[in-house]
This record gives structure tokens, C-alpha cells and sequence, in this order.
């Protein structure tokens, strides 16, 4: 698996299928935009739905989105985004772990997705960042307190990765998963 980062934001990256998951399953490939055959990874990032479909770049950030998504007020999502290929980086750093602690990370991710006829409910919009990412409803509510970076951290615990505490930023969780 890997720990993925922009810089500010870090995402769960594992193996599409494993004798595990079949993650295709929950979130198809033809939900992305440009209705993907295949991949090899996925990318799991959880935040505020509000942030994530109605701030594509900085400068589209509002008073009203910063204000919800720092409070709670506004509900959550997934948004995963499929890869051919990760490479290891100083943004990707890739962590081994345990079929057990795969499994564990499986259903905490599992149980972060609201389900629908047994997929992640899929959040049909324009909104998509790529041609290889969509948008899934999400459990919990973002806030100051607990962030995209923080739900990474829990997923890393549940793997019984070594991570920090808590952080707003990725730079400490990468640190952490050398």
C-alpha cells in the first residue's frame, strides 16, 4: 500500500484486487468521468463534500464552504481516484503490511462508505478532479478537530501502521510512514 499526498491532503492507496477486496466492486471504474476498463491501484480520501465538489482550486474557496467544513456542518465523502501506477516519492510512500492488517484497513474503509444496493453511493457530478476519479457518500462529519488527514491516520492505526496523532497537514504522516 501506499500513503499518498498533494501536499496538504494524504489518501490511502492500495491494490485494486487482492484476494481480500475487489474494490472495483464498490466503486466501478464507470463511475469515473472517463468510464475507465481498468486499473491497478485505488486512492481512498475522505473529507467534506462541500470542500471537495465546490473547491476545485484555492481561489474557488468561499467563506460559507471554509466555515461548514471547519464546524461540521456540512456531510462527508469519499473520493477515490484510480491509478495504472504509483511510484515511490517523497509525496508516495509505500508501506508493507500484513493480509490481517489489510483486512482491518478493508473495513474501515468499508465502513467509512454509505452504501447503496451494496456499492459506495456513488455522488454523480462534474466535479471530478480527472478522468480517473469519482465521488462516493461518506459517513462522519469533517471539522477542525478531525480532518481528511486525521481519518488517514485512523486507517494507518487500523493497519497498525506507526503515524502521529493528529495533523492538518500531510508532512507528519509521511514522516511517520518511512
Amino acid at each position: 500500500m501506499y500513503v499518498l499526498s498533494n501536499g496538504v491532503h494524504t489518501d490511502l492507496v492500495l491494490p485494486v484486487t487482492t484476494k481480500c477486496v475487489n474494490w472495483e466492486h464498490f466503486f466501478p471504474f464507470e463511475n469515473t468521468r472517463g468510464k475507465i476498463q481498468s486499473a491497478n491501484w485505488i486512492a481512498f480520501g475522505w473529507g467534506d463534500k462541500g470542500f471537495y465538489l465546490n473547491t476545485p482550486t484555492w481561489g474557488d474557496l468561499t467563506f460559507s464552504t471554509a466555515f461548514k467544513s471547519t464546524f461540521g456542518l456540512s456531510s462527508s465523502a469519499l473520493h477515490v481516484t484510480y491509478y495504472d501506477s504509483i511510484k515511490k516519492s517523497n509525496l508516495a510512500h509505500r508501506l508493507t503490511i500484513s493480509e490481517n492488517d489489510y483486512q482491518k484497513l478493508s473495513v474501515f474503509i468499508k465502513n467509512t462508505m454509505v452504501k447503496e444496493k451494496g456499492k459506495a453511493k456513488w455522488i454523480p457530478t462534474d466535479a471530478v478532479y480527472g478522468d480517473r476519479d469519482a465521488f462516493y457518500d461518506a459517513k462522519g462529519n469533517y471539522n477542525l478537530f478531525y480532518n481528511c488527514n486525521t481519518w488517514v491516520i485512523d486507517g494507518l492505526d487500523e493497519a497498525n501502521q506507526q503515524t502521529c496523532f493528529w495533523t492538518p497537514l500531510s508532512e507528519p504522516i509521511l514522516r511517520h510512514a518511512n
